[in-house]
């Protein structure tokens, strides 16, 4: 008798300590963890699943016995399958003992490897019958009536605990009783939406130089030294890249070379001329070769006073790097490099195609830098290109140009975000401009 009582007294302490424990749990992981772990201490079994369900869903939250829940283990994804089978079965709210047969799986090769023979289902329900989850314990040995009690009880204090945990939006409709109130903000709510605001898009866009200039290849060849730095500031006439001078060099001399022997053969006809008439004949194409020699002494020459490169204006020298330049072939015209003054700027927009409005020249630009996000910079659009071009992430877009409204612009190169502002429509265009164009996409219209 003694024994009995003790043993009640254990139980229904366990009973409290659990209890206890799931009302001060202040997070929902420390919550499940008592009901698939420490309820151990008040009904043994060999494995408890607690599940969240939502719209007859059921989802695994915490496994007994497991530290971290792989949803991709096999295990998982057939135990939320039976649950949510009996979800959404009628007895679903109430405890009851699973009859897995009732549910045809009782002969599938996953029973066979992960059930056991006697399984329990407890419902978590709010004070409102809302049914928020669930648990399920399961073991070799029948569960006996008193153990059903006590799990019953237990998880009912679990779905009292649960349901504190979850977030409560501060407003609630059903707070709204009066009609009327209800009315009055539906009506405001449509009026607002015919307010006018200024229609606006952001696009990326970077600080550049106003009328720089280029820099460009005036010779095939290949680049020997660049003698600047990206960034560096340079005068007028300063050197700035070298070309490889033994080719240019090589031609001057055959030239030469060449043209010394014209000039020979045409002097030792000259003087053959006096004895025989025939040769005289030939001094017309001789001469003219000495002319052809000497054109090609003066191109090669030409092209060797070339092969150094000078800056024409001073002012900040705009390239990538010295690598991509240094050792490299290029071609006649081709783009190495600019000139320009760094304070001497405009803004250029790439306004993706999928955001892309009308914008009148003259529209308004706040530029937003990056190193100074609070204190933007005004401009007015001056021009928009009609054709999309890929930028070089990638994306399609619109080049846009902005002239600074302030003396003193933004120095070259910083980078930032550009907000174009068009003219007034209503609230619920500018809100909903996107949705109507795809659903206008979707339906032809």
């Amino acid at each position: 008798m003694t024994d009995t009582k003790g043993n009640f007294q254990n139980t229904l302490m366990s009973l409290f300590q659990l209890e206890r424990e799931l009302r001060q749990a202040k997070q929902t992981s420390e919550l499940f963890y008592i009901l698939v772990n420490r309820v151990r201490s008040l009904s043994p079994f060999d494995s408890g699943v607690v599940f969240s369900i939502e719209g007859g869903k059921a989802r695994a939250e915490m496994v007994s016995d497991v530290a971290v829940l792989d949803r991709n283990a096999p295990f998982i994804h057939w135990m939320e399958r039976i649950a949510t089978m009996c979800a959404q079965k009628d007895d679903a709210a109430t405890p009851h003992v699973l009859d897995l047969n009732a549910l045809g799986v009782a002969q599938d090769e996953d029973m066979q490897e992960w059930g056991h023979p006697q399984n329990v289902w407890f419902p978590l329900r709010t004070g409102e019958g809302r049914l928020i989850g669930a648990l399920w314990y399961m073991r070799a040995q029948p569960f006996v009536e008193n153990e059903l009690a006590l799990l019953e009880k237990l998880s009912d204090v679990a779905a009292h605990a649960w349901n504190a945990l979850i977030p409560k939006s501060a407003f609630s409709w059903h707070h709204l009783k009066n009609k009327k109130i209800m009315t009055a903000i539906a009506v405001l709510l449509i009026a607002a939406q015919f307010i006018p605001v200024s229609q606006s898009v952001l696009a990326p866009a970077e600080v550049v130089a106003r009328s720089p200039s280029v820099v460009s290849a005036p010779i095939n060849g290949v680049l020997k030294d660049v003698l600047v730095n990206p960034n560096a500031q340079v005068s007028e006439n300063q050197l700035l890249i070298r070309y490889e001078a033994t080719e240019f060099q090589g031609r001057l001399d055959i030239a030469q070379e060449e043209l010394l022997v014209a000039q020979s053969e045409l002097l030792s006809a000259q003087q053959a001329a006096f004895g025989d008439r025939r040769i005289k004949g030939e001094l017309a194409v001789l001469r003219s070769r000495l002319q052809l020699r000497e054109a090609e002494r003066d191109y090669a020459r030409t092209q060797l006073e070339k092969i150094e490169i000078r800056s024409p204006r001073k002012g900040v020298v705009v390239f990538r790097d010295v690598a991509d330049l240094e050792g490299i072939p290029v071609k006649t015209g081709e783009r190495l490099m600019q000139i320009a003054d760094a304070r001497d700027t405009q803004l250029r927009i790439e306004l993706p195609v999928g955001d892309a409005l009308y914008f009148d020249s003259g529209a308004r630009v706040r530029l937003f830098l990056d190193k100074a996000p609070l204190h933007p910079v005004d401009a007015t659009l001056l021009r928009s290109s009609y054709e999309a071009a890929p930028t070089p992430s990638g994306v399609l877009s619109y080049r846009l140009v902005a002239a600074f409204e302030e003396t003193d612009k933004p120095r070259l190169g910083l980078r930032g975000t550009a907000k174009i502002m068009g003219d007034d429509v209503p609230l619920f265009v500018y809100l909903f401009r996107r949705p109507m164009a795809k659903l206008r996409q979707y339906f032809g219209l």
